[in-house]
This record gives C-alpha cells, structure tokens and sequence, in this order.
C-alpha cells in the first residue's frame, strides 16, 4: 500500500478516535435573569454574543466534530465565566456596570464577536448602533451604583492606634470607644462596626465606620473631614462649633448643637502608603488591559493590601511572596481566567510590579464623592 493511502488511514485512525474522547458537552441550564438592554439592539446581540454568553447557545452542526467540539465548549465555557445575559440577577451593580463596559470596549476595538466567530455568522454594527449602546450605558450606569462595601472601607493597611494624646498622621484602624480627644494631622481612621467619639475631634482627616459614628463635644473650627457612618452619623458639640465636612451614611445626618457644613468630595493623601492599580486581561492575567479587570494594591513597610473591586475581594499579606500569592488565589476566584496560563507566562511579571510598590508606586490618597461613576470610590 502507498505510504500516501497509509497516512490517510492513520489520519482516519486518529481522527475517529477523537470522536470518543470525552468532553464537556454545552447545555442551555434555565436562564436566572435577563440582561436589560434597548430593543433596538436585543436583536444584535442575540445573533451574535449569546452563542458564548447566555444560556440560549445555538450549536451548529460541527459542534459534535472532535477537535472542534473540544474548541466550542471551551469557548462557552469561558464566554459565560466572562458574562452571561442568562444570569444577569446573580451580578452585583457593580459588575453589571463593570460587564457592560467591557463589552463596549470590546465592540469598538473590533474583537467581538471574534474574528473565528465571524467567518461563520457573520455580523455588523455600525456606528449608530454604537452610539445607541453607549448612550444607554451613559443612562443606567449611574443607576446600578453602589457605595463601598464594608470590605472596600477597610482596605488600608492600618495600624492600631494608641490613645496618647498626640497628632496622628497616617492610616490606624480603632474599635468601639475612644477615651481621648482626636487629634488629626491628615490621618485616616478606619472602625470595623460602631465608634464612639465622645471628647470631640480637630485638624483634617478622615474617619470612616461600617457601623454607627457617633462624635460628641465638638467645639470651635474643624475640617475639612471626610465623615462616613455605613448606618448613621451623630454629630453633637458647641453652638459656636464649625464642622467642614463631607458626610456619607446610608440615614439622615443626625447634628445638634454644632453647625455642619457639607462638602462636595474629600481627598487627602494617607501619609507612608503607596497604592497602584494594575489592568489586566481577563482570559489569562497579562498586563497592560485596560477596562478588561482591574486590581488595587496598597502597601506600607510589613503590609500589603490587595483589593478586587468587581469581586469584592480584599486579601492581606505581609510579604512580597505572601502578597504574590494572594493575588493569585484572587485570580483564581474569576472562572473566567486560566490560573495555570498564568502561572506559566505572567506570575513573574506580577511578582516584579509587586516588588517595585515600595520605591516606584504612587503616593496613597483617598478621594471620596458620592456620584462617582461606580459609587463611593477611591481613585488613582
């Protein structure tokens, strides 16, 4: 037999073997909440995202051809980690907001629907169609805000603080009840639960609680502050007290006494902090994304502080290899992402930008607004 009929039978050989090797199978499960979006536009993404992003999957007939079945459910498989239309009441605002942007992106750079994808269903949206997407994303991004979890609030790294009267620069975490006046110099305060502050504050800063904040005997000139209670603020001193501050609670302000001027926004810088947000790509962790996914890092001397924003992930370390790897187990935490592709091409990279934090990152600040694009935010 002529070597060239011989190869094709072993291509034959291998090729009917493929067919009955195992691989995950693409199912459409019950779909748990719509994604809202313009009429006008449904149609176009229908035809040409939900074939990788929704529970409404239309397999053509080379679905069930080995290797391409193998190629189709993994891109399925990733499609719907990434965003699925099908499980839109599973999402916070937060990751809606942040999912729809990503899709923008993504569209006006011409790499979705992908180009493979494409060669078989072919597609077009023009510029109106563009147009009608980023205005309706102009018109509910605001309305799928959200303030700062609780988490968010306390991703500094702090250290406890020491009542001894002093002025205090920096980042200090405190608990329950303070028995001293507070004295800050640009000092950030952060309180897990309620704090009670009953001898009064003065200079500039910021306090921030997850619970109730609750200030007593204020007197003569303060601020600017920033003032965040998660569930209520209480502010009480002199009539000749006068408080500038920018306040944030989930109730009414509760003052007596004092007279309160609101601010419109707060930054200030957190004295021996540095921070960096890093983009990078969903799929496999490379850097340099931008609007794909998004980490924060804040460091001082012994701490790092590591925050997702879309996942609401706050991890801590106090080492250069312990921060590494929780980055990667917040890594690990989106489906979306190949954790052993990274591992493989882009865990060192990350470990050098990591290691630069301390000499090159950007001075920390804290900048707080209550209209900010995704809620109460920092920004960088």
């Amino acid at each position: 037999m002529p070597w060239r009929w011989r190869a094709r039978l072993a291509l034959l050989a291998v090729f009917l073997a493929l067919q009955v090797w195992p691989y995950e199978a693409v199912s459409n499960p019950p779909e748990r909440g719509r994604a809202p979006m313009p009429d006008d536009l449904r149609p176009w993404f229908q035809e040409s995202c939900y074939d990788c992003h929704s529970y409404q999957v239309r397999l053509p007939w080379y679905a069930s051809v080995a290797p391409v079945s193998w190629w189709i459910a993994d891109e399925v498989r990733r499609g719907r980690a990434g965003l699925n239309f099908s499980t839109w009441s599973d999402y916070t605002p937060r990751q809606r907001a942040l999912g729809w942007r990503r899709s923008l992106q993504r569209i006006r750079e011409q790499r979705m629907p992908p180009f493979a994808y494409q060669l078989m269903h072919p597609v077009s949206l023009d510029d109106e169609h563009i147009r009608m997407l980023e205005n309706y994303l102009k018109e509910h991004e605001r309305s799928a805000t959200e303030g700062l979890s609780a988490r968010e609030l306390l991703a500094w790294p702090s250290l406890p603080l020491v009542e001894n009267g002093r002025p205090l620069r920096g980042a200090f975490r405190v608990s329950g009840r303070l028995q001293q006046p507070l004295m800050l110099e640009g000092a950030l305060i952060l309180a897990e639960g309620d704090l009670v502050i009953p001898r009064g504050v003065s200079g500039t800063g910021a306090i921030l609680a997850t619970g109730r904040l609750t200030i007593e005997g204020m007197v003569g000139e303060v601020g600017p502050l920033a003032l965040v209670g998660q569930k209520q603020i209480r502010l009480s001193g002199a009539a000749t007290c006068q408080v500038k501050a920018f306040v944030h609670s989930s109730s009414p302000v509760v003052s007596s006494g004092l007279k309160l001027l609101r601010q419109p926004s707060f930054s200030m810088p957190v004295e021996g902090v540095r921070q960096a947000r890093w983009d990078f790509c969903r799929d496999d962790g490379q850097l340099g994304e931008r609007l794909e996914r998004q980490v924060s890092v804040r460091y001082r001397p012994g701490q790092y502080v590591l925050w997702d924003p879309e996942f609401q992930i706050v991890r801590r370390a106090s080492s250069l290899d312990g921060a590494l790897d929780q980055l990667e187990m917040i890594l690990a935490s989106d489906p979306a992402i190949s954790i052993l592709r990274w591992r493989r091409r882009f865990r060192s990279s990350w470990r050098t930008k990591l290691g630069q934090l301390p000499l090159q990152g950007s001075p920390a600040w804290l900048y707080l607004k209550p209209d900010d694009e995704l809620g109460l935010g920092p920004r960088y």
